[in-house]
């Protein structure tokens, strides 16, 4: 027999290929939403639904660690289910224009629980049908070393069940016995709201101004396919988590102020690879995590591949991608989301993608370098009109002689003039304008006399030599709040001295 045939007779795919595509593909609990949510809308999409028509339901048990979600698609009939939901890696989606196509998506929710329980009918007249996938007995089957298709047969049983209580046509994944590792994710409720917002084709917020802007960028291309996602039953849907305004620090936040466009050609006869937004802000610094906005995100089918750092790699500082509030929507089916939806396979489709999307970061960092720059001119002016009402405090002091005050005026003076010509860099222009003028003429105002008279408790010759040392501590010290408060701490030492001496020769009098 040739080595040819011995080939043939021999399995080529290992039982620990199961192993990979459940516990060894996935590291975050919560993509269990994004697997089964995006099943969901391909059922939803496939059957024809209208935009928003199709519901997904999910149910979460944080008490009994069970998870259902369950969406009002075409749902599949016994023989359907048994071709769709048994066999590993033979997706009937590929080559459809459909988000999943590996065949592998629906074990997810092995790597975080017991079991996995597919409930599903195509029609009102027909029973229940339903896939329970043991996850128990698929791990001995993959630690004994078995073979694959035994595996699968031992850990996977298919029957129907009465339908009474079930909808006419849905299908319903369920999750019994969530790892406790994982519960804290996938049983919270809020961070599965929070997930599912920022990944999932859930529609923008109701209040978010720009959303027709942003919609309407998508032109001839369509507006991304969404779903109405309720959970536990609340009225009340989940949404994408932009706003019209973003916070960059705890006191601190930004409005969006414009929304531009972004359009990726494509290679050869794809017209467009990708579409996109940008919502442009003042970029006054980094926007903050628990705002799930920030950073250039990538989308395929309206479905999030990765995270807010996706695409830090075509930043020359990639810091500066967490400025930007931008999305790029992958429409060319050459670029192809990887195993993991951290990134997409190589090939010249990926790279003409980078190319171009490489140089609307470029102008991004660009953009946030100026604002940067205008944002540390507009610091050293508020630390200038604070050394400036600090000046005119020392000065109207009297701690000064004439020379000294007048010098530091007419140097304040000078500074205001040289602030007025950089006004035009700065963002708040005119109030700029304002304040710096309201100085120039307080210092213009202040008395030319302003170190003739006496300082309190010291004779008039003394009060000279005093002059002479505090013009010295001023020019050495430079702030003049420090050296105010240097002149007064030495004043004040100088009066406890004067008790001490003439205490002893008041109780000698006595």
């Amino acid at each position: 027999m040739s080595d040819t045939t011995s080939c043939i007779d021999t399995a080529m795919v290992g039982v620990d290929v199961l192993g990979i595509v459940t516990s060894g593909m996935y590291t975050d609990p919560l993509a269990v939403y994004r697997e089964y949510v995006q099943n969901s809308v391909d059922a939803i999409q496939d059957a024809g639904f209208e935009d928003d028509k199709g519901l997904v339901e999910i149910s979460i048990g944080a008490h009994d660690r069970r998870v259902t979600i369950r969406d009002n698609g075409p749902g599949l009939s016994l023989a359907e289910a048994k071709r769709a939901l048994v066999p590993i890696a033979k997706s009937q989606k590929r080559g459809r224009g459909l988000r999943g196509f590996r065949g592998v998506g629906r074990l997810v929710g092995l790597a975080f629980s017991e079991t996995v329980t597919f409930l599903t009918r195509a029609d009102i007249s027909a029973p229940v049908v339903r896939v329970i996938w043991n996850g128990g007995k698929l791990s001995a089957g993959i630690r004994n070393g078995a073979r694959l298709d035994d595996v699968v047969d031992n850990a996977v049983s298919v029957d129907t069940v009465d339908g009474e209580g079930y909808p006419s046509r849905f299908f319903e994944v369920r999750l019994d016995g969530v790892a406790r590792h994982a519960a804290g994710s996938i049983v919270n409720r809020d961070a599965v709201r929070r997930y599912i917002g920022e990944v999932c084709p859930v529609p923008f917020a109701q209040d978010f101004l720009p959303t027709e802007r942003i919609l309407a960028s998508f032109g001839v291309a369509g507006r991304p396919v969404t779903v109405c996602v309720r959970l536990n039953g609340e009225n009340e849907r989940v949404e994408r988590p932009h706003r019209d305004s973003v916070r960059i620090s705890e006191q601190d936040s930004q409005e969006i102020i414009e929304i531009e466009e972004i359009i990726i050609t494509g290679v050869g006869d794809q017209e467009r690879a990708a579409i996109g937004w940008i919502a442009h802000t003042p970029y006054r610094g980094a926007i903050a995590t628990a705002c799930r906005v920030r950073g250039i995100r990538a989308r395929v089918g309206n479905i999030q591949i990765g995270g807010e750092n996706i695409f830090d790699h075509l930043f020359s500082e990639d810091r500066f991608n967490r400025w930007c509030i931008a999305e790029v929507h992958v429409l060319d089916p050459a670029i192809v989301p990887n195993a993991r939806r951290d990134y997409f396979e190589p090939g010249v489709h990926l790279r003409n993608l980078e190319n171009q999307l490489g140089a609307v970061c470029r102008r991004l960092e660009k953009r946030c370098r100026a604002a940067s720059k205008i944002r540390l001119t507009e610091r050293r002016l508020g630390e200038f009109l604070d050394q400036a009402k600090s000046t005119l405090e020392l000065v109207s002091s009297g701690y000064l002689d004439t020379a000294t005050a007048r010098k530091l005026i007419e140097d304040k003076i000078q500074e205001v003039t040289d602030w007025k010509e950089k006004r035009p860099a700065l963002a708040n222009g005119e109030a700029s304008t304002v304040a710096l003028n309201e100085v120039a003429n307080r210092l213009n105002s202040m008395e030319a006399h302003i170190g003739t008279r006496n300082i309190p408790g010291i004779g008039m010759t003394e009060t000279q030599v005093y002059r002479e040392v505090f013009g010295v501590l001023t020019e050495i010290l430079e702030r003049p709040e420090l050296a105010k408060s240097t002149i007064e701490a030495v004043l004040d030492r100088m009066k406890e001295r004067s008790k001490i001496a003439v205490q002893p020769t008041l109780r000698k009098a006595r």
